[in-house]
């Protein structure tokens, strides 16, 4: 299973905190790290690779076309905090 890193973002956009986490696919990091960020901005990245920054007040900031491919509904990425994303 994939290793990914969860950055919290703190002020000005300065890193306040990092966690690892393992996950089966990039869905499962995601859906983990929503159910974690207690009102933080978290930056969701495997190894090298950038897979979402995630807002407290919209989810997710990456390119609808990549999003996508996560959801079959769209627009995922304006979704509000509290909504779920929706199976596939």
């Amino acid at each position: 299973m994939p290793w990914y890193r969860t950055y919290i973002i703190g002020r000005a956009d300065h890193f306040w905190g990092a966690e690892d986490i393992e996950c089966v696919d990039d869905q499962e990091a995601i859906e983990k790290v929503r159910q974690t960020m207690d009102g933080r901005d978290v930056e969701l990245w495997e190894r090298r690779r950038f897979i979402v920054r995630l807002s407290s007040d919209l989810i997710p900031s990456k390119p609808p076309q990549l999003v996508a491919a996560w959801s079959a509904a769209a627009p995922v990425w304006l979704a509000p905090a509290s909504s779920t994303w929706a199976s596939g």
